[in-house]
């Protein structure tokens, strides 16, 4: 057998136990601890094969295996379900950035089309590659046929003949004896439909896996090039020209206006034919934060489709491209403002915190716009881009949205602002703590029908044992039933804190 065979054996066999094992612990809802546990064993799987098959792991994609690990021991910390989509979505960039380099090659330095490129040929390659890897790389015919392996496959020759025999004497038996039907019934009880289930969760798992670590680790696969833009593909300073010249100048007649909204006060805004601070904030904040991004993929696509003859054609470019990355400025600004009015009048909900938290990140990937791409190092861009995602979905992670928007809330209460009991009851289990701190602060009216909610979680969320101990509810999004069943692949800090926080409320 030579190596290529035997590693190829090896990746199949690898593929098939982390299967098994991603079908036994992902069944555990919700996700929590138990996709920590698989992140690491993935991390810890792949180097571990690379060692024994002798592959020289040596492209900048392997360190990305860390924040894969990260983002997956984040599944037990918070509770959240936006924060868990948000964290398998870093999960699937970083295992697919890191199945493109980890041999060789940088991510470090590569364009947005080499990525966008990486990400497919690793999606590809979960899909497909498993076909490769039985049909090219394993030569079957090279596996000795002698010893133990004769045997087997004779054994199996034998078992698939008599099956059908078995079969067939097996079902008239029964048919002839009501007793041994029984028997045989009882001894062969089985649910079918888990059977299925698990069969094709395996199957689906071993052959994605096979094909990922194919590609990961794929022997003697050249460094991928970097993409350069077709010549065909370019446009002159005077077509980019006009387009940004043009949108400057819409962009400043906007700013224009939002001057007045912004130094005029309230007496300036509620002039304008009725206009009122929940009709400006509600027609503004989402549009606002959308024409931010459309501007910053515009900006990236006319520096790539730039035909850079001069230096000055260069320098024009750079000069539009800040005017409108300063006028953008102020656009964000007037989102904020409206973002501001917009919890001022109706409160913080999930959806106006991530957006909020989504401009923030905006307003970092424009200053990394003009650090990179407008001094001529567009390359640096997009790693800078995926590196400060990360970095803000960490950030998000230690703050604890739930927990914040609660807070959010309840100080508006404070201010005289009616809190939306059944909203703040709707979070995750990472807002019951907050909750629970807030309640002697509350006003009765308040207090107490939320204090009977939250009781009423924890007596649901309380453990009975004995076989006729009832399912609670779900609620929380599926929070409460794992604590009170004590299943291991759903725990999560946020949850256990939730439990903790309703037990030692008096």
């Amino acid at each position: 057998m030579n190596a290529n065979t035997r590693f190829g054996l090896g990746l199949l066999g690898t593929a098939m136990g982390l299967g098994i094992l991603f079908d036994t612990l992902l069944r555990g809802m919700p996700w929590g601890l138990n996709v920590t546990v698989l992140t690491v064993v993935v991390a810890l799987a792949i180097p571990a094969l690379a060692r024994w098959g002798q592959v020289e792991m040596a492209g900048g994609g392997r360190w990305l295996l860390l924040p894969m690990v990260a983002f997956g021991v984040c599944f037990a910390w918070r509770d959240s379900l936006m924060l868990k989509v948000c964290d398998a979505l870093a999960i699937l960039v970083a295992v697919g950035l890191a199945g493109w380099r980890s041999r060789r090659g940088q991510v470090r330095i590569a364009g947005m089309v080499d990525y966008a490129l990486g990400l497919f040929l690793s999606a590809l390659n979960c899909v497909f590659g498993v076909v490769l890897l039985v049909c090219k790389d394993i030569e079957w015919k090279a596996i000795p046929r002698a010893g133990n392996s004769s045997h087997f496959l004779a054994l199996a020759r034998g078992l698939l003949i008599a099956l059908p025999l078995l079969l067939l004497f097996g079902g008239l038996f029964m048919a002839a004896d009501a007793g041994f039907e029984h028997f045989v019934n009882r001894i062969f009880h089985f649910d079918a439909e888990a059977l299925i289930s698990h069969a094709f969760l395996i199957g689906f798992f071993t052959w994605t896996l096979a094909g990922f670590l194919r590609h990961t680790l794929e022997r003697g696969e050249p460094a991928p090039p970097l993409m350069a833009r077709p010549q065909m593909l370019s446009l002159g300073i005077v077509e980019l020209g006009t387009v940004l010249g043009l949108l400057d100048l819409l962009f400043l007649a906007f700013v224009g206006v939002q001057v007045g909204y912004l130094f005029g006060g309230r007496a300036h805004l509620f002039a304008i034919r009725g206009l009122t601070a929940a009709d400006y904030a509600r027609r503004g904040f989402f549009e606002l934060v959308a024409i931010a991004a459309l501007s910053l993929a515009l900006l990236l696509l006319a520096e790539w489709l730039l035909k850079k003859d001069s230096l000055k054609v260069v320098r024009v470019f750079r000069g539009l491209s800040a005017a409108l990355i300063g006028l953008t400025f102020a656009v964000m600004f007037s989102a904020g403002q409206r973002m501001w009015l917009y919890y001022v009048g109706f409160g913080l909900t999930e959806t106006r915190f991530y957006v909020s938290a989504f401009m923030v990140w905006m307003v970092v990937l424009f200053a990394w716009f003009g650090w990179t791409v407008l001094r001529g190092k567009r390359e640096r861009f997009v790693f800078g881009a995926m590196l400060s995602a990360f970095g803000l979905l960490g950030a998000l992670h230690v703050l604890n949205p739930d927990a914040f928007i609660v807070h959010a809330n309840v100080s508006r209460q404070a201010r005289g602002r009616t809190l939306d009991i059944n909203y703040v009851l709707g979070l995750s289990a990472d807002a019951t703590p907050a909750l629970v701190a807030a309640l002697p602060h509350l006003p009765v009216e308040t207090r107490v029908p939320l204090e009977q909610a939250l009781m009423g979680h924890e007596a649901q969320a309380t453990p009975v044992v004995g076989e006729d101990a009832p399912d609670p509810p779900a609620m929380r999004q599926g929070s409460w039933p794992s604590v009170a069943h004590g299943d291991w692949r759903s725990w999560s800090w946020g949850r256990f804190a939730a439990y903790r926080a309703l037990k030692g409320h008096d």
